[in-house]
């Protein structure tokens, strides 16, 4: 099974404490799940950090846990899974589109810590899905799906792409000119 929650030494007393969502309520069984998981949660600790997996809660008080975490934590990264429903970014789902849909307790969940670490000026990284859905949180919206949508689309899927940072952006000033 790999790392689990209580499997770690004890953070380092100023060592920063991430939480990871993912669209689980425990630790998978499959193998490619398990797996990917522990990519993000490696990639957070060769960042010097520790990593702790957030599960969807099994209660409905999202709002008090996302508070609570939120607290405990010092930062949140939002990892990637499938496709959130068109209908959270005003958009009817085009029947040519290939949209294979998350949980949809995944982002209700994930909204509410998205408001919470903000509120309390913490940073959150997204990663694919999770930059998706924050681009939705602030009224943003996407494609449905690209292969359809556009002709001559890039691949996306698994292969890298270059990206254009924009003078003037946040994101600009962070990194300079690529």
């Amino acid at each position: 099974m790999g790392a689990q929650p209580g499997d770690r030494p004890a953070a380092h007393p100023i060592m920063k404490r991430i939480g990871i969502t993912f669209g689980h309520r425990a630790w998978p069984e499959d193998e490619d799940n398990v797996w990917r998981m522990k990519q993000y949660i490696v990639a957070i600790e060769e960042a010097g950090a520790l990593a702790e997996p957030l599960f969807l809660p099994d209660y409905k008080d999202i709002v008090t846990r996302a508070k609570e975490i939120a607290t405990e934590f010092d930062g949140l990264m939002l990892s990637g899974g499938a496709d959130l429903p068109p209908s959270m970014y005003g958009e009817v789902e085009l029947a040519s589109a290939n949209v294979s849909l998350i949980n949809l307790d995944r982002p209700e969940y994930e909204l509410a810590l998205l408001d919470e670490f903000v509120a309390q000026d913490k940073p959150v990284l997204g990663i694919c899905y999770g930059c998706q859905l924050m681009n939705v949180w602030r009224g943003g919206t996407l494609i449905q799906d690209i292969p359809t949508q556009y002709t001559d689309p890039i691949e996306h899927g698994t292969g890298r792409h270059n990206v254009t940072i924009l003078p003037g952006t946040r994101l600009f000033r962070i990194f300079g000119e690529a």
